[in-house]
């Protein structure tokens, strides 16, 4: 991935990234995670419970309960802020991954990916 002129981090800190302002293979597969365990995106874990669990700061225990939705939607909501403050709008700032932080989201992803 090109580096790009904005400083991200702010992103790759909200997934537990390393906080280089390269969206690489890492950052992207931590994203994929997130996204696909929200509601909206119908939870799925391609790469497994426990990876997306230490990937929102949950107890990796293999088990998505209420902790993990908890740590999710606080990790969503880090991310919608740190979208906002890089010049996207996400929407609300309410924890919950929906259409307007997938628009954001993707946008973001499109700037800083290449």
């Amino acid at each position: 991935a090109k580096p790009s002129g904005k400083d991200f981090t702010s992103l790759q800190k909200a997934v537990q990234a390393m906080q280089d302002n390269i969206w690489g293979v890492d950052t992207d597969k931590r994203f994929n995670a997130v996204r696909e365990a929200s509601v909206w995106g119908g939870r799925k874990f391609t790469h497994g419970v426990e990876y997306t669990q230490r990937v929102v700061g949950a107890n990796p225990d293999g088990v998505w309960g209420g902790a993990s939705v908890k740590a999710h939607d606080a990790t969503t909501a880090r991310i919608q802020k740190a979208l906002l403050l890089l010049g996207y709008s996400p929407g609300k700032i309410d924890g919950v991954w929906g259409s307007g932080t997938e628009k954001a989201y993707q946008a973001a992803r499109k700037e800083f990916r290449g």
